[in-house]
């Protein structure tokens, strides 16, 4: 068995502790851990620094077994980060086909995928929307956000960066246009497409309530017109029985 040595890089680090394990799509069960500390110049290092780590088959003269910045084989290591109270452990690793993984090493399942054209798949996404989070409480006009949706030009398209995957959608320029909300004109955060989706929806029920309360007038008016016609057709009726005699 192949005794495998960690060797730094020459860019200073502080103070760090490695914890090397393997992958959860790999074989054995090694784990071991390096400790240490770097200086410059004879002194503790403390500006900015870099770590990256290699695997060899040797202390010297070896086989580079993985690694070259960050990892990128599934039968090599990952980086992990390990709770002892909470007994869990939590590794990034770089895939074979280039995809960054998050996954729960306990577990041995992913739990955040980050393809190579920025592509993010994970369970659920939550993001904050406590009431105690926010300031500033405005309302909206659902009515005159409908109008600006159907207005809002929306087409099929790709991402430059990922040809193969086809969306619908609105241009964020337009988006920001019409709404003014978010950071800038080339993102759309999906807090503001949700709520802008939901005033949408409150905008049409209102719409089509509204529509439907002059309908139910409007039969009402009818209804009452064709009783009188009713009443007037019995009336005739009984005074032509009446002539006849």
């Amino acid at each position: 068995m192949l005794q495998r040595l960690l060797r730094l890089a020459s860019v200073p680090v502080l103070f760090f502790s490695l914890t090397m394990l393997p992958s959860p799509h790999a074989q054995g069960t090694t784990v071991f851990t390096y400790q240490g500390r770097l200086d410059s110049a004879g002194a503790p290092y403390s500006g900015a620094a870099e770590f990256r780590p290699t695997l060899w088959d040797a202390a010297s003269s070896g086989n580079k077994v993985a690694g070259n910045g960050p990892f990128n084989s599934r039968g090599a290591a990952a980086i992990a980060v390990r709770n002892t109270a909470a007994n869990k452990i939590w590794q990034w690793h770089v895939l074979d086909d280039g995809r960054m993984q998050l996954a729960d090493f306990s577990l041995g399942a992913t739990r955040l995928l980050i393809d190579t054209a920025g592509n993010v798949s994970a369970l659920a996404f939550v993001p904050t929307s406590d009431r105690n989070a926010k300031e500033y409480f405005e309302p909206v006009d659902p009515a005159e956000i409908l109008e600006k949706v159907a207005a809002l030009p929306v087409s099929q398209w790709n991402f430059k960066d990922d040809a193969g995957a086809r969306h619908i959608g609105p241009m964020a320029q337009d988006f920001h246009a019409a709404f003014g909300l978010g950071a800038d004109d080339r993102h759309i955060a999906t807090v503001d497409a949700d709520g802008v989706a939901l005033a949408a929806i409150q905008g049409l029920n209102q719409k089509l309530e509204e529509r439907s309360r002059k309908l139910e007038a409007e039969n009402a008016a009818l209804r009452g017109e064709l009783a009188e016609l009713k009443q007037l057709v019995r009336t005739l009726a009984a005074q032509g029985k009446g002539a006849a005699r």
